[in-house]
């Protein structure tokens, strides 16, 4: 009932006065497809899923590549995963990926990085994730984009700044990224009960404050945790009481993440890169507050470059897709959103 409401909903939005031609011709829209999609209205049907190995500066790199079968294109957009035990096999990367790759050709590469979960200082993922796009940029031809969620959005920032120029990505897609990462750490200790359980883990990790044995049971707990919000009660089964309680109340602290800031995203000095970036954040997002993307765009256009922003009540990265109702209510500006970041892209 909820997907022929929504189809309703879509056919009462669109404008009644809309022929039955023109109506189906906006079905045919690259961004109404890919929403459609992302609601499970429809499902992609031209995509196939590989996993590949690339080598490079004597590393084996594994990608997820997602290619459609019927369109061609020279163009590949690499995704970075946020903060999430499944890495790139996370459902909603593989559900964003599937939808983009369906609905306009392009080539989806999603890289296995490792350090996202806390295990590695965040600056040793930075440089991952830089040496990746290298790696993918040298050893896969073709026109790149640039495609972050949550921690990782402005992880990727950080890393594309140390990219030569000449390969920077000309579109960058970021859900949920921050400016500030010492302001993103005050308000985890500020708000310690709206925080997302998953994120005092991931960033407890590199803490002092916890015993080698303890920092095992956070590692075991980590890689328990399933998509969406986290189960605090399965998490703490696996921690125990006292540790549980322990990690609720105590203040986070995280050197790498707090010494990301927008100084570290632009080369001081330097011409802003030729590109566009895009950004949606989520509302009611519970890893990073609406504020800090909005911050982080305000920076961006100051600093003088394109950018495009939405704020939305979905896209929240903790969850797996679109909501019905939050896309009837926000069908127009998301149409609009996706449309741009489409532009020039679609392969024919």
């Amino acid at each position: 009932m909820k997907k022929i409401a929504t189809a309703a909903a879509i056919i009462l939005l669109l404008g009644s006065s809309l022929s039955v031609f023109v109506y189906f011709r906006y079905l045919q829209k690259p961004s109404v497809k890919f929403l459609l999609h992302m609601t499970g209205i429809t499902k992609p049907r031209f995509v196939k899923k590989e996993s590949i190995t690339i080598t490079w500066a004597n590393r084996d790199i594994s990608v997820i590549r997602y290619f459609n079968t019927r369109l061609s294109s020279n163009i590949n957009y690499m995704m970075i995963h946020g903060v999430t035990p499944q890495g790139n096999n996370h459902p909603q990367m593989h559900l964003i990926s599937q939808a983009i790759t369906d609905v306009t050709g392009m080539n989806m590469l999603v890289p296995s990085i490792t350090g996202l979960e806390g295990e590695k200082e965040m600056s040793e993922a930075i440089r991952d994730i830089s040496l990746v796009y290298e790696g993918l940029h040298a050893r896969i031809p073709g026109d790149y984009r640039a495609f972050g969620v949550c921690l990782a959005a402005s992880g990727l920032m950080v890393a594309l700044n140390s990219v030569p120029p000449e390969i920077y990505p000309k579109k960058v897609f970021l859900i949920g990224p921050f400016l500030e990462g010492k302001q993103l750490v005050d308000f985890y200790n500020s708000n310690k009960m709206e925080v997302d359980f998953f994120v005092k883990m991931a960033i407890s990790m590199k803490s002092d404050h916890f015993s080698e044995k303890e920092k095992i049971l956070i590692s075991r707990a980590i890689r328990a945790s399933e998509p969406g919000p986290t189960d605090t009660a399965a998490m703490k089964k696996i921690l125990g009481q006292k540790l549980f309680n322990d990690m609720v109340i105590m203040d986070l602290h995280n050197k790498g993440l707090e010494n990301i800031d927008g100084n570290m995203m632009f080369k001081s000095g330097k011409k802003i890169p030729d590109c566009k970036y895009f950004i949606l954040h989520a509302s009611n997002d519970r890893i990073i507050p609406q504020v800090q993307g909005r911050r982080f765009n305000e920076f961006l256009k100051l600093s003088g470059a394109r950018t495009s922003f939405l704020g939305t009540e979905l896209f929240e990265h903790t969850q797996n897709t679109v909501t019905v109702t939050g896309f009837i209510k926000e069908v127009k500006y998301l149409i609009n959103f996706f449309d741009e970041l489409f532009e020039g892209d679609v392969a024919k």
